[in-house]
């Protein structure tokens, strides 16, 4: 059976700004100027998308749903 992937999308309203694919329960890293976006993983229909800040200098966390299908 494939590993499963986390499919992250990021967006700022509703202009998408960044993608990436990581094998589900791994670290993924953005590099975004600040403000707020939503981050969703489409790998996972259950996931509709969490919101961060971002500030300038700062580091952000944000733990996504694993469970991708």
């Amino acid at each position: 059976m494939a590993e499963a992937t986390a499919h992250l999308e990021v967006y700022r309203g509703d202009v998408l700004v960044a993608r990436q694919q990581v094998p589900n329960g791994t670290t993924y890293r953005f590099v975004l100027p600040p403000g707020r976006y939503i981050v969703t993983n489409t790998g996972n229909p259950q996931n509709i998308g969490d919101g961060v800040s971002v500030s300038d200098g700062h580091t952000s966390e944000l733990d996504i749903a694993d469970s991708c299908f």
